[in-house]
């Protein structure tokens, strides 16, 4: 890849909370996490108990390429807002960027950031947000083989971000822990060349638990785009390419306050 920004706090940048929970919100969460984990056990262990064994494999197969799919629907549409085309606020000659999840935030401006979010925040941060719909469909989706799977792909769903996060720390020559190298050599989550053809296209491929359902939703995107010409574009790409100057001075508001400049070499963000 080539020389991109790192992350906020490589350019003094520090945010208010380290990711979508209050910082506060997350450390009390944490005397909760063995309550949170028996609540993900018992609905587990109580959708499967019907459950003949003969389907368990496909369960867990679907399971996996739902919440990948999942995963990439949530990217594209909602992360990197390729549908939004709003137009940001312009102040003193600064685009103004809103920073809403904390060191998440701008993933494409700052590929790396990830780094600067510890594991268990998010993990607690994933336990709480997908306590709410696991409990929706443990008590509300009465047939049993629906269940199991609904109940497993969100589960699945509390790791996907680990998988992201350990993708771009390989890819940056950081160490990943031993079970996440394991995973990913073996393409069972995130493959960091693959992810990195995400951030140099900036465009399509935005799957992230492993990438299997790529296919798919590109198949989809792309055919949109060519017959209804609505085509997917990064948010933050959008605007900077609207702002039509080459150098770009971004003023960041929210959980992170600052201004950096930036330009764009084909599309990816780097220094000027």
């Amino acid at each position: 890849m080539k020389k991109t920004f790192t992350c906020f706090s490589d350019k003094k940048l520090y945010s208010k909370k380290e990711w979508v929970l209050p910082n506060n919100v997350v450390f009390l969460s944490s005397f909760l996490v063995p309550f949170i984990l028996m609540v993900y056990a018992y609905c587990l262990y109580s959708s499967f108990s019907p459950i003949k064994w003969i389907y368990l494999p496909f369960i867990f197969l679907i399971s996996l390429y739902l919440a990948d799919l999942i995963t990439g629907i949530i990217h594209c549409l909602y992360i990197d807002g390729s549908y939004n085309y709003n137009k940001f606020d312009k102040e003193n000659n600064c685009l103004v960027v809103e920073t809403n999840f904390g060191y998440a935030s701008c993933h494409h401006l700052f590929p790396s950031n990830w780094k600067d979010i510890p594991d268990t925040t998010i993990i607690i941060n994933s336990l709480v947000v997908m306590l709410i719909p696991l409990l929706f469909i443990f008590y509300f989706i009465n047939i049993p083989l629906l269940k199991s799977l609904l109940i497993l792909t969100t589960t699945i769903l509390v790791f996907c971000p680990l998988s992201h996060k350990y993708a771009h720390e390989k890819l940056h020559g950081r160490p990943i822990p031993y079970i996440a190298n394991l995973l990913i050599e073996n393409n069972i989550i995130l493959n960091p060349k693959s992810h990195e053809k995400h951030h140099i296209e900036n465009n399509y491929n935005w799957s992230f638990l492993n990438g299997y359902s790529d296919s798919l939703l590109n198949f989809i995107i792309k055919n949109i785009c060519y017959y209804f010409e609505i085509c997917p574009k990064e948010e933050l790409q959008y605007n900077t390419e609207m702002f039509k100057k080459d150098i770009i001075t971004i003023k960041f508001v929210g959980d992170i306050e600052g201004t950096i400049q930036c330009r764009m070499d084909g599309n990816l963000f780097v220094e000027p």
